[in-house]
């Protein structure tokens, strides 16, 4: 059982995941349940089933897909990129020996740095290994992980995230709609924008993370999907005073439709 999965249909914030077919393609998608005392919840996460065993899925990383990120990280706009995301991990304080860099792209955000990667690419893996800085959080506890542009490439991610014990940092595509109404959505409507939509990838993007009728996407507050994904997966808190930050950096500097977040594990009390 996808242990992820099973943590948000347990959550108690989602109604039973619908599935759908398109294209020969499952997804399973969960609404909110249903507004309390007026209050409409705008957020729906989707989760496309692999069409195939992983192992296959995976075969798409390869050297080619790290060419492709070592091009982009070397633009203009990827080293700015690269500044906006390690200044997001300096202001919460994640100290880079305790922080690994899940999906590393081409490895620019730990070069000169102390920080550990993982990856599933055999290109990434055979580097990180001849420079030392291979890091299975899977297999073993770190304080900080840091997904950009990967937490949705993952198709059962509370495995690793249980491995991370303080928090959390990440870059994530998130489609805003306009033309759904909450506690009335349209799943048809909802799987066409989706299918239009530039980071619909199949089979390489397992998670997709939606907001329904609030506006442009700096609109944001902390009540939307991935804070209701992460809670529910990893006790995620904004609530932290140590902790919280949303922004759409990213898409100002040219990236469309992407969200940077970062916070701490929920330790309660």
């Amino acid at each position: 059982m996808n242990k992820t999965i099973e943590a948000l249909n347990n959550s108690g914030l989602y109604q039973e995941p619908v599935s759908v077919t398109r294209n020969g393609v499952e997804y399973l998608v969960w609404l909110p349940v249903k507004s309390v005392l007026g209050i409409h919840r705008t957020d729906i996460i989707i989760k496309q089933v692999p069409t195939k065993p992983l192992d296959k899925v995976n075969e798409i990383y390869d050297s080619a897909y790290a060419e492709k990120y070592r091009a982009y990280e070397e633009t203009e706009t990827g080293r700015a990129i690269n500044s906006l995301r390690n200044a997001m991990t300096y202001r919460e304080l994640f100290t880079e020996a305790d922080t690994v860099d899940v999906g590393i792209g081409y490895g620019t955000f730990i070069i000169d740095t102390d920080r550990k990667g993982w990856d599933v690419n055999p290109v990434a893996i055979a580097w990180l290994t001849a420079t030392n800085m291979l890091f299975d959080p899977t297999k073993n506890k770190i304080k900080y992980a840091t997904f950009w542009d990967s937490l949705e490439h993952i198709d059962d991610p509370k495995e690793l995230l249980d491995n991370i014990t303080d928090g959390v940092a990440m870059s994530i595509p998130y489609l805003v709609l306009n033309n759904q109404v909450p506690d009335n959505v349209d799943i048809d409507k909802l799987m066409d924008d989706l299918l239009q939509w530039k980071h619909h990838r199949v089979d390489e993007h397992l998670w997709y993370f939606i907001e329904i009728g609030i506006g442009d996407i700096d609109k944001f507050i902390y009540d939307d999907a991935i804070y209701y994904f992460l809670w529910s997966v990893y006790h995620g808190d904004f609530d932290d005073p140590n902790s919280g930050q949303l922004n759409n950096d990213e898409t100002l500097f040219g990236r469309e439709d992407i969200l940077s977040y970062s916070f701490r594990r929920y330790k309660g009390g």
